[in-house]
């Protein structure tokens, strides 16, 4: 089925056509669109039924209406990316912010003619976390929102001290892509980081895309967060493959994230689901890493027992590279992984005894520290979504832009203007956010 948005798919039209009849156009279209290729899927679709027979026709007619519908809205929200870009760069060069392009951006160029990639997102990577907060207040005052979905967070590297983190933003009715700031090295599942040197040292456009191989490694650690593998990312490394890679620059930098076994992961999948070439099979072998590849995820869609697994064993093994003298913390660090992957956190409002504190003196790559808007946090006290008074923002500064302060029940947080519930484990002390609603 997925070679219907596969770039050199490995299966030809007869193979995809009885995959479709066994599979029915409906779950067929959902799993094209888990997998990020439903406009390349219903292009390829429509120009197979055009000299189909009567029968196949119809049926890849069929699956072309149904992937449509989501590709339609992927197209919509792309034809609002000169504009978006346009107005992050003006945003960033008055704020004085240095900026680069990641993922979609960077990759979409790569396609040749003909070949839409869907894009859903403008991923932004900025230096620190005070300039992500720059950029968000600009974007926030242009009508860009937080989404109660994908709440801004935070962590410290406990290497360097600085913290890195993601604010995403849109627009209320969604009509335009979103904007998703990632600040600092870049973050990967429970507790690693990957820092992206050959961009911040100069290997990247700013305005423009990062260095190539920081993106590369961006897509995989992306990935890897979900542990699943899309065929939207096949279809991105195997573009890749066409290009001069420093192998060793790409290696040491997901080696650092303890990414090395994931990369053998996803090029098998290259492998298993593409027609490559010589020239690409011999690149797929160059790249490959000599580890144990991660375990294959499903297919279908992510499972989030494996997904809870592999990264606590990742969480396990990055932890005993940081502290190779310390076993009792690094279990406690592979004790909170399990915990947070293993099971639900829904936000929720708890008694101010039971909410769990955020240690400011504390802060690291296994605490991350999620921001609930106001707003937000005052709608879980009455179902719906009255605006939180305005509170002063005198207090402890974290960063030039961000302030905790003290407040009936427990911590706030300040930054451009707007006030923010700090969790760790997405429970809101009732009586914090009584007093807030009351500000």
């Amino acid at each position: 089925m997925l070679s219907f948005g596969l770039l050199q798919p490995k299966y030809g039209t007869r193979q995809m056509l009885e995959a479709l009849a066994d599979v029915g156009t409906r779950d067929a279209a959902d799993l094209l669109f888990r997998h990020k290729i439903s406009t390349m899927a219903r292009d390829t679709a429509l120009r197979l039924a055009k000299e189909a027979e009567p029968r196949d026709a119809e049926l890849l007619t069929e699956l072309a209406e149904r992937v449509g519908e989501r590709a339609s809205v992927m197209a919509d929200r792309w034809r609002s990316a000169p504009a978006v870009g346009a107005l992050v760069t003006r945003f960033a060069q008055e704020e004085g912010v240095r900026w680069w392009t990641m993922k979609g951006f960077s990759f979409r160029p790569l396609y040749p003619e003909g070949c839409h990639r869907d894009v859903g997102d403008l991923d932004v990577l900025v230096a620190t976390m005070d300039d992500a907060w720059k950029l968000a207040r600009r974007l926030r005052a242009d009508g860009y929102i937080y989404l109660d979905i994908e709440l801004p967070w935070f962590k410290r590297d406990v290497r360097t001290g600085e913290l890195y983190g993601q604010i995403r933003l849109t627009t209320p009715n969604r009509d335009r892509l979103s904007i998703d700031i990632h600040a600092g090295p870049y973050s990967v599942r429970h507790c690693a980081v990957m820092p992206l040197r050959r961009t911040f040292e100069g290997g990247g456009t700013v305005a423009g895309p990062l260095a190539f191989e920081d993106d590369m490694c961006a897509v995989v650690a992306n990935a890897a967060g979900d542990c699943f593998v899309t065929a939207k990312m096949v279809n991105d490394l195997l573009l890749c493959l066409d290009r001069e890679i420093d192998v060793a620059y790409l290696h040491d930098t997901l080696d650092h994230a303890g990414l090395l076994p994931f990369l053998a992961t996803c090029l098998g999948r290259v492998a298993d689901w593409c027609e490559v070439t010589g020239a690409q099979a011999g690149r797929i072998a160059g790249l490959m890493p000599d580890v144990a590849p991660e375990p294959v995820p499903p297919v279908t869609a992510a499972d989030p027992d494996g997904r809870c697994e592999v990264t606590v064993g990742h969480a396990r093994a990055v932890t005993a590279r940081l502290f190779p003298e310390e076993p009792a913390r690094v279990a406690a660090v592979t004790a909170s992984a399990r915990d947070a992957y293993g099971k639900d956190h829904p936000l929720r409002l708890v008694p101010d005894a039971e909410a769990r504190p955020v240690e400011w003196d504390e802060l690291n790559n296994w605490t991350c520290v999620r921001l609930v808007p106001g707003h937000l946090a005052v709608a879980e006290l009455s179902g719906d979504a009255p605006r939180a008074g305005a509170v002063p923002a005198e207090g402890r500064a974290l960063s030039a832009e961000v302030t905790v302060s003290k407040a009936d029940g427990g911590d706030l947080v300040h930054a451009i203007g707007d006030t923010f519930v700090p969790t760790v484990d997405f429970a809101l002390p009732v009586g914090l956010v009584t007093s807030l609603a009351g500000s």
